[in-house]
């Protein structure tokens, strides 16, 4: 059994040895009852730091998700561009992409699957083939094309697919505006 004496120490804030050495003293038999209630409450305080380490355990974890969430985003860029930056960013395609290139592809590749009726598999490159460009550029505005999606159909077949999306940013919404087969 492990002697937990220097935890009680510190949730009592006495030494609970102290009391030992006491006890083992010429009075150690009349104070045998004092005893056994020391010891009984030191078995009720080490229950109950044990449940009290459980809950500085969940703290501590707790504490360590959100740093580590909290420096993670530190270096990411802001969700919204002030509109000096947008409209020296909307001038350039690459620069427009990085900004909203993740959200785009992400409603499109949700927009695509949607529309198959009994399953879309993608290829292993997934969005690496989809072609970005201008859709409306002065709404900022883009379209993604590309052919890395095949559908099942009803016997289990899969068959290429090509499509076309357009990415909003203001709304953030995703319309499919093409699919078909592709050859």
């Amino acid at each position: 059994m492990r002697d937990w004496s220097w935890l009680i120490w510190l949730q009592l804030g006495c030494d609970v040895g102290k009391r030992k050495q006491k006890a083992q003293g010429p009075e150690a038999s009349s104070l045998g009852r004092a005893i056994d209630t020391a010891n009984v409450d030191a078995k009720a305080s080490v229950d109950r730091l044990k449940s009290q380490l459980v809950t500085y355990r969940w703290w501590i974890v707790l504490f360590l998700v959100v740093a580590s969430v909290w420096l993670g985003l530190r270096g990411q860029k802001p969700a919204v561009m002030t509109e000096e930056e947008a409209a020296i960013c909307r001038g350039d395609l690459a620069c427009w992409v990085g900004h909203y290139g993740s959200k785009a592809e992400a409603g499109c590749r949700h927009v695509v699957e949607a529309a198959a009726k009994n399953g879309a598999v993608w290829d292993d490159e997934g969005f690496g083939k989809v072609l970005t460009r201008w859709h409306d550029q002065g709404k900022g505005s883009l379209q993604l094309i590309g052919d890395a999606v095949r559908f099942e159909d009803d016997n289990g077949d899969l068959t290429r697919m090509s499509f076309s999306c357009v990415f909003d940013p203001s709304s953030s919404r995703v319309r499919l505006t093409h699919l078909d087969r592709s050859e």
